[in-house]
């Protein structure tokens, strides 16, 4: 028998481009570094488009090092140069955790569960205190280690805060990505927080803790990506600041605030880090940017076609009790031994922020005009996604008439006249100024309305949705309320088939959220009723505001 000769390739190596292909598409990226390290010929073979697109996506910390990492990469050939979609993400370190273990010489009896949010079967959470378990010698001396890591990095994120070394390492990411990536752009830039208490472990900010520090932790991404943007000339498709997270958000106030420091050629930075035992430092700075940052933050995001922001009213300085009841949760003030001892002791001294003052603070029209300021810088918006998150209770003074003043200065305040795709989750608008903003969007195509409070009819809104006059194809209500007067009820649609995304919403004889596709379905007309309003304190209401509070606010930590 003849021995037959051998190849000169593998029989994998021998296949085309097309089909090894093909095979691709089935492998991870894993699986797929495996194949291109077979040989050079593979992994030219290997190196196409299916290899890619896992190129195509990229989360880097708002640190300086690793986004120096991330522009190391981005060279002429490179296949990190097929960036398209980018998430920047900022990092709150935490050291309130390691030091209650010290303190206490206890630890969480779940550490991926620290602040107890584990949910019943319809999703509540089941409110029950932290467990904690004594801590042995072992667990006492890990944390001391761990101590002694998240003090450095806090302290390193806050020199590169206050110095804007971290702005100066995205500015350089940026502009590499301008010069360097086959788009010579981004189709979508998203902003993230997580919050850091082990060094092994990242919280999102739902269950990181104490929401103020959050909060600064957002507004100084969002400023620092911006001023980026600006002096980088980076043009970018898409922008995402924080939608789809929940207890964090950006007020409307700090984004007019860094409006305006850029028209004035200056950048406030400012980073805020919680001490030991709860107390506060600000490292704040100034420093001089482009005297032209502004017109080129015009152009960036003149050309924005989809926009996306979580929202809140201006976080006011705790005052009173509040200084307790915000505190890091695991802050010394909120140990259960201490609570009552040191609520009182705090209610004794003085405010650091006057009466006057934080009327003052309350009253400021940035608070309200702020995004529709940003907005006005984006002519060409054809998305627009708004959630408005509720911050706790002291800070929403005349929350009502702030919610409807929000609305009014988007609707009559920013020129959006090219909108395809809207969104709206948690607001408050007043019927005859939604109606406005709709006649001032011909080109609407699909609305998107969750657990809107409308101030006025549905009636009038629902008819122009369905009019032929207009190009709607898609809708959806989900938990839509109307105010009259007094009288606040939700509606709900006979005939609907799914279910409400607010699931403990009673609506017996239909549903508490209607999707209605294509343009026909959308011709024929919204079917509604009112419901029959639940009892305040029942079982289905308390499940409601549970369920809502994750979503919208306030958070309860």
């Amino acid at each position: 028998m003849a021995t037959p000769e051998p190849h000169s390739e593998s029989s994998l190596e021998s296949l085309p481009v097309e089909v090894i292909e093909q095979i691709l598409t089935g492998l991870s990226l894993d699986d797929i570094r495996n194949v291109r390290l077979v040989s050079r010929e593979m992994k030219a073979k290997a190196s196409g488009g299916c290899f890619k697109t896992f190129c195509f996506t990229k989360e880097v910390d708002l640190r300086t090092q690793s986004l120096r990492e991330v522009s190391a990469l981005m060279e002429p050939g490179s296949v990190a140069c097929e960036l398209r979609h980018l998430t920047i993400t900022g990092v709150l370190y935490v050291t309130m955790t390691q030091e209650k273990i010290i303190r206490l010489k206890t630890k969480p009896a779940d550490p991926a569960d620290i602040f107890n949010n584990k949910r019943d079967f319809i999703g509540n959470t089941m409110m029950q205190r932290p467990g904690r378990v004594l801590a042995s010698a072992e667990d006492l001396a890990h944390a001391e280690a761990e101590l002694n890591v998240l003090e450095r990095w806090q302290s390193e994120a806050a020199i590169e805060r206050c110095s804007a070394h971290d702005v100066e390492a995205l500015t350089e990411l940026f502009v590499r990505i301008r010069k360097y990536a086959t788009l010579r752009r981004l189709q979508s830039l998203t902003l993230k927080v997580t919050v850091v208490r082990f060094t092994k472990q990242r919280l999102a900010p739902e269950d990181g803790g104490a929401w103020r520090q959050i909060w600064d932790t957002a507004a100084h991404t969002f400023l620092a990506t911006l001023q980026a943007l600006a002096s980088a000339h980076l043009v970018i498709e898409c922008l995402d600041a924080y939608s789809g997270l929940r207890v964090c958000s950006l007020p409307g106030f700090d984004i007019a605030d860094t409006l305006e420091h850029i028209a004035q050629g200056k950048m406030w930075w400012c980073f805020c880090c919680v001490a030991q035992h709860g107390s506060s430092k600000a490292f704040a700075d100034v420093h001089d940017v482009d005297e032209h940052a502004s017109t080129a933050l015009d152009g960036v995001l003149n050309s924005l076609k989809s926009f996306s922001l979580s929202t809140s009213a201006r976080a006011l300085p705790a005052t009173g009790s509040q200084r307790v009841f915000q505190a890091d949760p695991d802050s010394e003030v909120r140990d259960t031994d201490e609570f009552s001892r040191m609520r009182s002791a705090i209610n004794r001294t003085e405010d650091a922020v006057s009466t006057g003052d934080l009327s003052a603070m309350s009253a400021d029209p940035r608070n309200t005009t702020g995004v529709a300021s940003f907005l006005q810088k984006m002519p060409e918006l054809e998305e627009l996604t708004l959630h408005e998150y509720t911050i706790p209770w002291h800070n929403r003074r005349n929350s009502v008439e702030k919610k409807q003043s929000f609305f009014h200065s988007i609707a009559f305040a920013s020129p959006l006249r090219c909108l395809k795709r809207l969104t709206f989750r948690g607001l408050s608008p007043n019927a005859a100024e939604l109606l406005s903003f709709f006649h001032a969007n011909h080109d609407l195509e699909s609305v998107d309305f969750r657990d809107i409070v409308l101030h006025g009819p549905w009636q009038p809104i629902f008819t122009h949705l369905s009019s032929s006059a207009n190009k709607f194809t898609h809708l959806h209500f989900d938990v839509v309320f109307e105010q009259l007067a007094d009288n606040l009820t939700y509606l709900y649609f006979p005939g609907a088939s799914i279910r409400a995304g607010i699931r403990s919403v009673p609506a017996p004889d239909g549903a508490a959220a209607v999707s209605i596709e294509g343009r026909a379905a959308v011709l024929a007309g919204i079917q509604y009723t009112f419901s029959r309003q639940w009892v305040m304190g029942c079982v289905q209401h308390s499940a409601w505001r549970e369920e809502r509070s994750r979503e919208y606010g306030p958070s309860m930590r």
